[in-house]
């Protein structure tokens, strides 16, 4: 899987927009934008510093189901101790 970055805007209310593409033509999943790639428009909702970051991620796709949105919340935590 390959990706491309065509947005990226980082803060509060900023916002994104990438696509990943299946390299290999015998992948077991179908993208959602079409046969072979998903693209994704995302938003960043909240930046908690050292804490978490919450966006919303828009599938772009002419199928209804799969054109949704999906909230994301990544939990930030520090792996100093598990890094060599």
């Amino acid at each position: 899987m390959k990706g491309h970055i065509f947005e990226f805007d980082a803060r509060v209310g900023g916002a994104y927009r990438m696509s990943l593409t299946y390299i290999e033509t015998d992948h077991s999943t179908q993208g959602k934008t079409s046969e072979h790639t998903d693209v994704v428009k995302g938003r960043f909702l909240e930046f908690a510093p050292d804490e978490r970051i919450v966006q919303l991620v828009e599938f772009q796709s002419d199928d209804r189901k799969e054109d949704h949105d999906v909230g994301l919340r990544s939990s930030l935590e520090n792996l100093a101790d598990y890094i060599e």
